[in-house]
């Protein structure tokens, strides 16, 4: 049976980790993650550009005979801690034990990390099964939900607006702070039509979403991730999309 490389991402390689990593997740969920978005290829290459620079993510790929199976991306959360932001296979060559050389490999790049956390979608049996079987913990779940804009109404300033707007021509998705009011409230556009919200409180506030709306009229939903807890206390009509658990591997 042919060996797995485990090795860094190459610039080359970003088409191919794209492909696989939309291939991977739910369709109906594209429109609310980066990698669904149209500019995540050069997003990703970024860190290639700057070489030099110390950088809080590693990205680790899988390779047999020349061609990337699977890829895992991580990111320093401090100097003892680490998230995983998206691992995927080729189904191809599910059930070989690649994710697990991934995960080796990357701890054994950084010997001081002492934990390492992930989402994992309710819906994505295999992959939980087989975080518990590593000895991953869940520690809590959140619900992905979206809702309709209200219509457009009212006025909302926006700080650094050229350099957001700069940034979402170049990727497709940006952040930025919308003043209302006094009152600053961090927010994101991913694609053309949604708004990411970062709490309850802006996911439900129509004056804010209403202003954001007259400045951006192709808007036409808002997404949040919350607690689970959280969805009982909502008061505006949404919809849950999905579930997830955050799991957590003691080193």
């Amino acid at each position: 049976m042919p060996e797995f490389e485990i090795r860094t991402l190459r610039l080359e390689e970003i088409p191919r980790i794209v492909e696989m990593v939309r291939a991977s997740f739910d369709s109906r969920l594209g429109s609310y993650m980066i990698y669904g978005q149209s500019g995540i290829e050069t997003y990703l290459s970024v860190p290639f550009k700057y070489p030099k620079l110390l950088h809080d993510g590693v990205s680790l790929v899988a390779v047999i005979d020349d061609g990337v199976v699977g890829f895992a991306e991580f990111r320093l959360t401090d100097s003892n801690t680490a998230f995983l932001s998206y691992i995927c296979v080729d189904p191809d060559v599910q059930g070989r034990g690649i994710a697990g050389l991934l995960m080796r490999r990357f701890l054994a790049m950084e010997p001081s990390i002492t934990a390492l956390s992930l989402d994992v979608f309710h819906s994505n049996v295999r992959a939980r099964n087989l975080y518990e079987k590593i000895g991953f913990q869940r520690s809590a779940t959140s619900a992905w939900v979206s809702r309709s804009l209200p219509p457009p109404k009212g006025a909302v300033g926006i700080r650094s607006l050229p350099a957001a707007m700069a940034a979402f021509e170049s990727h497709g998705f940006c952040e930025f702070d919308v003043v209302l009011d006094h009152d600053v409230t961090r927010v994101g556009l991913l694609g053309l039509h949604t708004v990411r919200c970062t709490s309850a409180r802006s996911f439900e506030n129509d004056v804010l979403l209403g202003g954001l709306r007259q400045v951006f009229p192709q808007l036409t939903a808002a997404f949040t991730v919350l607690p689970q807890a959280q969805l009982s206390s909502l008061k505006i009509a949404h919809e849950v999309l999905t579930l997830s658990d955050r799991m957590t591997l003691a080193i």
